[in-house]
């Protein structure tokens, strides 16, 4: 017995055309909401860009200023060339001299014709 098909009423053929019809519309309307949110994330990825740019200019605008100050020049000649200025009283500091054994009361006998690995064990097991 062969099988026949069923003919489909006019509201059937109606709701199954809204049917498609959503879909399509729901397909494009999901394609644009990713592609707007995809927009609004490279517009607060240049926004964030921006801020830093702007915060960078002015360091660089305050660094231009101090550089172009008498007060970094004061400060690049005191530091970095180690001068000092009319009116100013320049110390250098010293390096400490060594101190000499003798000094101590305590001499350590040497003996020239010993090698020095028999300097070393007189030195530490005695003569």
């Amino acid at each position: 017995m062969p099988y026949r098909l069923r003919r489909l009423s006019l509201t059937q053929w109606m709701i199954l055309i809204t049917v498609v019809l959503l879909m399509i519309l729901g397909v494009g309307y999901i394609e644009r909401l990713t592609t707007l949110a995809a927009m609004q994330a490279e517009v607060r990825w240049w926004e964030e860009r921006v801020a830093v740019a702007e915060h960078r200019q002015v360091r660089l605008k305050d660094y231009l200023e101090y550089v172009q100050s008498d007060a970094y020049v004061d400060h690049e000649i005191r530091t970095r060339w180690k001068w000092s200025l009319p009116g100013d009283v320049p110390i250098e500091v010293l390096p400490e001299t060594p101190v000499d054994a003798s000094e101590d009361g305590e001499e350590i006998p040497v003996n020239q014709e010993s090698l020095p690995w028999q300097a070393w064990w007189d030195y530490f097991f005695g003569p």
